[in-house]
């Protein structure tokens, strides 16, 4: 892992801010920073240097923001491009995986969060390259503070799990359940909501939406963009600047300052929330999980009590 040092001496000053406010995307400010928190075990040090590494992989290495904005339908422009057979395969390929399902959200667990199927028998080592697989797992939705579940592989859970596991941080270690079969997935995702083809009870079958040529005509209205964009800053500064008085208040001990700048503190969060998905459709290109309804507009977080529940089933 970078140090503090090295992962900010690789961006600009205001970056960092930037690449903050993208990451977050509707989510709440305070839980995308107790992630980081609670995988560095409340090192604060540690914890921001973790969340910096991840913004900087988001914005150099992967460029998230782009990816989101070109989306499938720049996909299937480059399939259909008779001029460069380097880009349409590259077209090609991602298309290739998501009319195959190789994986797809579909559902909500016990505690509201969407319910990612990977089909890791449809994938076959080779037929595409590391990059469209890299390309074609970020696009539908960016990681979330989730657990992950591996169906039935014995041998996997018994021994080479038993080795991996002493390699990874306990608070990830945690997150991974294993299950065999639908009644031990029923621990985590009612039957009626388990699809068929894992044994439970829902009939849904999945089948690729395939997008539309004006799909995203209203990326094109810059303007408005950017009127939003300004916004987006101008309501992060107030609630950086709530967020610093209420530290004070709370250094002073005056519980009616506290109250004060907590209350502005939600309402700034809220506002924010709000300026995100009016935000979304001018920079994040559709996709399948738009066109067939799976993307609401909110994204769900599961309380401790919750988690508790689920690791005590």
């Amino acid at each position: 892992m970078k140090s503090t040092e090295e992962v900010l001496s690789g961006m600009a000053p205001g970056q960092l801010r930037m690449g903050f406010l993208s990451a977050i995307q509707n989510e709440n400010p305070d839980t995308f920073l107790l992630r980081f928190l609670r995988a560095r075990k409340w090192d604060v040090i540690k914890a921001f240097t973790m969340m910096a590494g991840a913004i900087e992989w988001r914005m150099k290495e992967m460029n998230v923001d782009q990816l989101m904005a070109e989306g499938e339908l720049q996909a299937l422009k480059l399939s259909q491009n008779a001029s460069n057979a380097s880009d349409k395969k590259t077209g090609h390929d991602f298309l290739a995986q998501m009319r195959m399902g190789k994986s797809f959200i579909h559902g909500v667990d016990t505690t509201g969060r969407p319910i990612c199927v990977v089909r890791v028998r449809l994938h076959r080592p080779g037929e595409q390259s590391e990059e469209t697989l890299e390309r074609a797992s970020d696009l539908p939705e960016e990681p979330t503070d989730s657990y992950f579940r591996f169906d039935g592989v014995f041998a996997f859970e018994h021994g080479i799990w038993r080795l991996i596991k002493g390699w990874l941080d306990p608070v990830i270690a945690s997150k991974i359940y294993f299950t065999n079969n639908a009644a031990d997935l029923e621990k985590f995702i009612s039957r009626e909501r388990i699809v068929k083809e894992l044994g439970g009870n829902d009939e849904w079958t999945y089948k690729y939406s395939e997008p539309s040529l004006d799909e995203n005509d209203i990326m094109k209205d810059t303007a408005t963009r950017d009127v939003l964009l300004t916004e987006r800053q101008k309501l992060a500064d107030d609630l950086l600047l709530a967020t610093s008085a209420w530290i004070a208040a709370t250094t002073a001990k005056d519980d009616a300052e506290i109250a004060i700048y907590k209350e502005q503190r939600a309402a700034n969060i809220k506002r924010l929330h709000s300026n995100y998905w009016q935000l979304d459709p001018y920079l994040r290109a559709r996709t399948v999980l738009d066109r067939t309804g799976a993307l609401k507009d909110h994204r769900c977080h599961s309380s401790e009590e919750s988690l508790a529940k689920i690791r005590e089933a």
